[in-house]
């Protein structure tokens, strides 16, 4: 009996049933194997995965196929406004800025919060509330940009 080789791993059933169908229609016979089964009851491995295995002589020609449709699968990203795929992801994190208007609302919060605590009159809260709300709507950032268009500029 030849040996099983794992050629690839699954994250869902989807596409673990994607790639068995190609494999299968390319003549090669595969098997899924759940990796989230073990002897435990209730056992889980540290990378529970679908694993694609085939027989060590189709191992070749079963990858080319699973990198085909992996390529296929990508998805790609394009602007909105002009349809260019010259985009490029914008670095996370917050500006100083951003951040330090964000301390501050914190700080606002607080000093309410501190000031129901103490019991002030009702006129002075709902003040404070109406300041720490149009001091929030102004300073937190209203959109969240992950790309940028290289071709027309566009931020998405």
């Amino acid at each position: 009996m030849e040996d099983l080789k794992i050629v690839m791993k699954c994250e869902n059933t989807i596409f673990a049933d994607e790639v068995k169908m190609a494999l299968e229609e390319a003549g090669i016979p595969c098997m899924a194997v759940d990796e989230t089964i073990t002897g435990a009851v209730g056992g889980y491995g540290p990378n529970p995965a679908i694993a694609i295995k085939v027989y060590k002589k189709d191992l070749e020609k079963a990858k080319e196929i699973v990198s085909q449709i992996q390529e296929e699968r990508v998805i790609k990203i394009w602007c909105p406004r002009c349809g260019s795929e010259d985009v490029e992801p914008i670095e996370g994190g917050m500006k100083k800025s951003t951040y330090w208007k964000r301390v501050a609302i914190l700080l606002l919060t607080l000093t309410l919060v501190w000031f129901f605590f103490y019991q002030i009159t009702p006129i002075l809260t709902i003040c404070l509330i109406v300041i720490i709300t149009v001091l929030g709507l102004i300073y937190l950032p209203k959109n969240q940009y992950y790309f940028h268009c290289k071709q027309c500029g566009k931020k998405f």
